[in-house]
């Protein structure tokens, strides 16, 4: 039969202590590391919770969104994003519409894109062609060709503002085919659409950039699905 002495009792006492102790300790540091991991990762998706809000960039005198836009009403996740394609003055872009249904419709029979039709979040509308003027305005603004995270295949424009630093990325997102709805064009050609008509029905003038470094405004067919990125009203 096995007798414990008091001292050892004690002493007993004492060790299971320390590890009960021990482990409360450590159950302590798992929960707090468990809890800080949970907030850290809460507050990183905060970042990208919000689609319908851009904190936005003033650039030579004109807020411009940080995203493209995705769908009605709400901006892509990241910068980097391609976003989705609109055809022009068209405020829903689920349905795409081939090049004969959509010079049918009464879309393409305004000279400026309608505030009704406008897929821009509230606060934020599709840029005029002075807009994106002053975007290019060599003087105020500068602009690079550049790649990301060394994917020499994924091309971005940076336009940075001179005089704040202030800087955004459009991405070198191709366009849908007003004829068959195929993306053309993807890392080689960013196309983003103004609200300023350029031929009456026909064509509206756009934002265009090439991989190659070409940079200019431009006009396409209306009926061409190509990026929006949105400015403040």
């Amino acid at each position: 039969m096995f007798f414990l002495t008091l001292t050892g009792f004690k002493t007993l006492l004492e060790i299971n202590k320390l590890k009960i102790y021990t482990d409360m300790k450590t159950k302590l540091f798992f929960s707090v590391a468990i809890l800080a991991a949970l907030l850290f990762t809460a507050c990183e998706s905060k970042e990208v919770i919000s689609k319908t809000t851009d904190k936005g960039v003033v650039i030579n005198g004109v807020k411009w969104a940080t995203r493209n836009l995705e769908s009605t009403g709400t901006f892509a996740d990241k910068p980097t994003y391609y976003g989705r394609y609109f055809q022009w003055n068209k405020k829903n872009n689920d349905n795409f519409m081939s090049f004969d249904e959509y010079f049918a419709s009464n879309f393409p029979n305004v000279t400026s894109w309608l505030s009704a039709n406008d897929p821009c979040p509230k606060g934020w509308r599709v840029p005029t062609l002075e807009e994106m003027k002053k975007l290019l305005d060599i003087n105020k603004v500068t602009n690079e060709r550049i790649t990301l995270e060394g994917n020499i295949l994924h091309y971005f424009y940076k336009f940075t503002d001179k005089t704040s630093g202030n800087n955004i990325l459009m991405s070198c997102a191709g366009f849908l085919n007003d004829n068959d709805s195929i993306l053309y064009g993807s890392e080689q050609v960013g196309l983003y659409w103004s609200s300023t008509e350029y031929s009456v029905r026909e064509a509206a003038y756009c934002l265009r950039f090439l991989a190659s470094g070409t940079v200019e405004t431009f006009a396409d067919y209306k009926a061409v699905g190509l990026s929006v990125r949105c400015v403040a009203e």
